[in-house]
């Protein structure tokens, strides 16, 4: 008789190699020629990143028992903080005034995950570093479209987002915190690293939203500092995900997203963060469109779909 050997019989020794992460972050070291000052390391996500690098830092100077933050910007943040605070931490929403002398760490995001505005923050941490305060930088989406900046202060700590399984934290000289439990996953993947590999469509863009389609409207008022990666419209009367749909199924997520709760079972998510000054309705209808498929006749299509569904909804 043939011995037959089951898949559930090889051997496994469950334990990950730390070295591997290591390696990791050497080689992204390298790859971006970083000064020797700073040090990198690979996460598990953006959100991960951020409360992993929260972790690591209070490790360093315990007797700080106040973070600062940027608020009503993504939910991951404000859910961060929470955590923190029921550790006993005070946390405090960023308002320009001079942070107390407690304050540990200031949590700010370059750019909107979902709205992709971008905000300045240059003359917010001015002297921060002289205070021993750690500044804690989020980048979802901008810096696809931007060199690197390779000089890091002392004291601050820059995340970038890689994609959904992936992030990256760049750290200055002081910043050098013990990572929990990043080393213990599986870095087996390689990491292609997105800096400045993207263009804007900012002409594109602009195009497609001065002639709307019928019944939509600009979400964002035009003086807005903004990356030009995506057109956000939204009509006061239709449910974006009906739009997103009748535009094709498959690309959502992809070519066309919405932040309506036909989508998302929970908006909350992403009601407080966004726009509080819209309505329900305009928020439910809001079409985000990827700036890679903005054309001269999108718009026509779009016209196409509202009238479809409007027919629909009259009968």
């Amino acid at each position: 008789m043939k011995n037959v050997t089951s898949p559930e019989s090889n051997l496994l020794i469950p334990f990950q190699n730390v070295d591997q992460w290591d390696e990791r972050n050497n080689q992204i070291h390298t790859s971006l020629k970083l000064p020797e000052t700073t040090s990198v390391k690979v996460h598990p996500g953006i959100t991960g990143s951020l409360r992993e690098v929260l972790l690591g830092i209070t490790q360093m100077f315990p007797h700080k028992m106040t973070i600062v933050f940027q608020a009503k910007t993504a939910h991951y943040i404000e859910e961060a903080m929470k955590s923190f605070s029921r550790q006993g931490y005070k946390t405090v929403a960023l308002d320009g005034t001079e942070p107390p002398k407690d304050t540990l760490a200031v949590v700010l995001a370059n750019d909107h995950p979902v709205t992709g505005e971008v905000y300045n923050h240059t003359l917010t941490t001015h002297g921060f570093s002289e205070k021993k305060i750690f500044v804690i930088r989020l980048s979802h989406n901008e810096h696809f479209y931007r060199d690197l900046n390779k000089t890091v202060n002392p004291f601050e700590v820059a995340i970038y987002n890689i994609n959904e399984k992936n992030a990256v934290s760049i750290s200055g000289e002081r910043a050098k915190f013990a990572a929990y439990f990043s080393p213990y996953l599986s870095w087996n993947e390689t990491i292609s690293l997105p800096f400045n590999t993207k263009k804007e469509k900012k002409n594109e863009i602009k195009d497609f939203e001065s002639q709307l389609p019928w019944g939509a409207n600009l979400f964002f008022p035009k003086e807005v500092h903004r990356l030009y990666d995506r057109s956000i419209i939204y009509w006061n009367d239709i449910d974006g995900f009906a739009i997103a749909t009748e535009m094709g199924k498959d690309r959502i997520g992809r070519e066309f997203e919405v932040l309506s709760t036909c989508r998302w079972q929970n908006s909350l998510v992403f009601r407080p963060y966004i726009r509080p000054d819209i309505s329900d309705e305009a928020f439910r209808g809001s079409v985000i469109i990827s700036g890679d498929i903005i054309s001269q006749d999108l718009k026509m299509k779009l016209d196409i779909a509202v009238q479809k569904i409007l027919k629909l909804q009259n009968g």
